[in-house]
């Protein structure tokens, strides 16, 4: 029997939705390296999903679902494309991902799509991986089989990004022209602060606005608007540890940001995406226990590009999260391939590049 794609329009077909990915990596393909996000973190992400620009695809089969696919129509800077995300298939199945990715296209056919996105590069579990399924992903870093990067090519997808992720030793030496930096800045005035966990509201609103500034020219980089901040934030009253939130500041003003998130993933592994409250109570008692990080993201606002606040902000949380709050290893995690300094930072600090994410793109069907 073929199958057939149908849109998400109930509760039930939602949970199917969301399920999905439990039943394919735990019981078809069985990836021991695979770790299913949590539900309330891919609810979040996908917010209202029954609306005119966004919908949520199921392909179904004599009664089961092979296949599902998210889809937004998204405007930014004054260019709207089409992302697609939340992609999962069976082995074996190229049709059943050409014809999801065909349906979605035929719904917006004047728009670019791009993806995988979850709806935004920002968001977590971006990109597809290429390189490194030998290893689990940290904590809202994504996974999938190899044979996904065939079903994007196969149906018509280019490759128009990579992003990287490398791995470095908690017992990783900075490097001695880092230290000097470091001396620089503060010689220069710059002092380093920490995240006040008793006003992480606006501990976020100022992340928000350094990353806002520093990233804005970054490739596919989107600002953080309030309904993103206030995600943002609930993320941040779960899953961060405040004493490895590094702030950059000089003359009052906080010029720049380093966050370091614990890496979650051994904890809510078993749980197969549910947030049972052993796990709750797991992630509060256990949270200083996790022996691994992720460089989440490094922003410095471009007036000070050019001070050398990215080395002095690596320095100090690196140092802060392996001698202070016993980190033994770090994802660092994402970087553009071609953000020259960054990628020339994490190389000073003997990081190995053992991971890779594409971003794919497909051109309108029909011109605007």
């Amino acid at each position: 029997m073929r199958h057939e794609i149908t849109e998400v329009r109930n509760s039930r077909d939602y949970k199917r939705f969301l399920e999905f990915p439990k039943t394919l990596y735990y019981e078809v393909l069985k990836l021991n390296e695979f770790v299913m996000p949590l539900k309330i973190i891919t609810k979040l992400t996908i917010a209202n999903y029954n609306t005119p620009k966004k919908r949520l695809l199921l392909a179904i089969e004599n009664g089961e679902v092979v296949g599902r696919l998210g889809l937004k129509v998204h405007s930014h800077a004054g260019e709207t494309k089409l992302h697609i995300g939340f992609f999962e298939c069976y082995p074996d199945k190229p049709e059943v991902a050409a014809d999801l990715f065909n349906y979605a296209h035929n719904l917006f056919p004047n728009l670019e799509m791009v993806g995988p996105y979850c709806f935004r590069m920002e968001d977590p579990y971006m990109g597809l991986l290429v390189k490194g399924f030998e290893i689990e992903p940290s904590f809202m870093m994504g996974y999938n089989p190899d044979y996904y990067n065939d079903y994007f090519v196969n149906a018509g997808f280019e490759q128009v990004m990579d992003v990287l992720a490398y791995d470095v030793l908690g017992s990783t030496e900075m490097p001695e022209n880092m230290r000097q930096r470091k001396d620089e800045c503060e010689a220069n005035g710059y002092s380093v602060r920490y995240m006040n966990p008793k006003k992480m509201k606006e501990e976020v609103r100022t992340i928000a606005k350094i990353f806002n500034d520093a990233l804005s020219e970054n490739w596919g980089f989107e600002e953080l608007i309030d309904e993103q901040v206030k995600d943002m934030y609930l993320m941040f009253k779960f899953f961060v540890n405040p004493e490895v939130v590094a702030f950059a500041t000089k003359d009052g003003e906080d010029v720049g940001c380093l966050i370091m998130l614990p890496n979650f993933n051994p904890l809510i592994k078993a749980n197969k995406g549910s947030l049972s409250l052993k796990l709750i109570i797991d992630i509060f008692r256990k949270k200083k226990k996790i022996d691994s990080c992720r460089g989440y993201a490094l922003g410095v606002k471009k007036k000070y590009h050019g001070e050398g606040l990215g080395s002095f902000l690596v320095w100090h949380s690196w140092y802060r999260s392996t001698r202070h709050a016993g980190y033994k290893r770090g994802e660092i995690s994402w970087i553009l391939k071609n953000n020259d300094s960054m990628n020339n930072l994490t190389l000073q600090m003997e990081g190995k590049p053992n991971k890779k994410y594409r971003i794919f793109s497909k051109a309108p069907l029909v011109n605007a």
